[in-house]
């Protein structure tokens, strides 16, 4: 957290990465990068980043497809009032302010919310789930984002096509009526 405190462009931390074949085939070559798209799971950022980007006000009508088309479903439910997360705030403030995430190469923690507690993963899946890997770092040097490592986070988030419709249908025609 020392490391990065001064650096205007991060404003989160995470202990969470993708699979490591993900990373493979994004060809990160150093112990860390950098993505718009923040991750909540073992996260933390410092009290003045918090409070700078949560002054930030926010249009909820989010369209843009480079970081996961999951975001355009959250955005569906946010418009309707049944999002339960600080997290998609958190997420949209990032990208569209072009502040950052620094990610490690390999995932330092394992996210437990795939079970019958989660708030907000009605539809689980199973490419969240990580193997942690135990590492010591020399250095702290950070890829930046580039086209790779955007797609990282597409990659990870995308819903497939098929899902994407059954899962915008869902939230936009039923979900809010189960809910009352």
């Amino acid at each position: 957290m020392d490391k990065y405190e001064k650096a205007k462009n991060i404003s989160t931390v995470t202990g969470y990465s993708f699979q490591n074949t993900m990373i493979k085939n994004a060809n990160i070559k150093e112990n860390f990068f950098l993505l718009k798209r923040p991750s909540s799971w073992g996260w933390a950022t410092w009290r003045n980043k918090w409070i700078s980007i949560n002054n930030i006000k926010l249009s909820h009508q989010f369209n843009d497809k480079d970081y996961g088309n999951d975001l355009i479903i959250m955005s569906k439910k946010k418009n309707k009032g049944i999002l339960n997360s600080w997290a998609y705030d958190w997420t949209i403030k990032h990208i569209k302010n072009d502040k950052f995430c620094i990610y490690p190469k390999f995932s330092m923690i394992k996210n437990h919310g795939f079970d019958s507690n989660a708030t907000n993963n009605l539809f689980r899946d199973k490419k969240f789930y990580s193997k942690i890997k135990n590492s010591t770092f020399k250095n702290y040097i950070y890829q930046s984002e580039n086209k790779n490592i955007k797609n990282l986070s597409k990659l990870n988030y995308d819903i497939n096509p098929l899902m994407f419709i059954v899962k915008l249908i869902y939230f936009t025609l039923f979900y809010e009526k189960s809910k009352k």
